[in-house]
């Protein structure tokens, strides 16, 4: 089973902000398509409290954990200008099921 690493980025958390976030991802998309073990990546937005979640779905945890441990995923807070640290949590894929 695949693992999800969900990152919660407090950032500006208007509409225009999430906007400009996810123009910045949109620029790092090349990146992230050469991520070994990275088979999905998802934006979101919470309305109430502002706070970006991006979702990735990786192969294995060893694939998540590597990515974790590079540059690029380290530069995440400072890229997105977020008011706090990135908050990671990761959980494992218990049923997937798809139409």
């Amino acid at each position: 089973m695949s693992k999800i690493a969900c990152l919660s980025l407090n950032s500006q958390g208007t509409n225009a902000q999430f906007s400009v976030s996810l123009t910045i991802a949109k620029s790092r998309e090349n990146y992230f398509k050469k991520v070994p073990g990275l088979i999905k990546e998802f934006w979101t937005r919470d309305e109430k409290t502002g706070i970006f979640h991006g979702i990735f779905e990786f192969e294995s945890k060893e694939d998540l954990d590597k990515y974790f441990k590079t540059d690029f995923a380290k530069s995440v807070s400072n890229v997105y200008k977020t008011k706090e640290p990135v908050k990671l949590q990761v959980l494992k894929v218990q049923k997937e099921w798809a139409n």
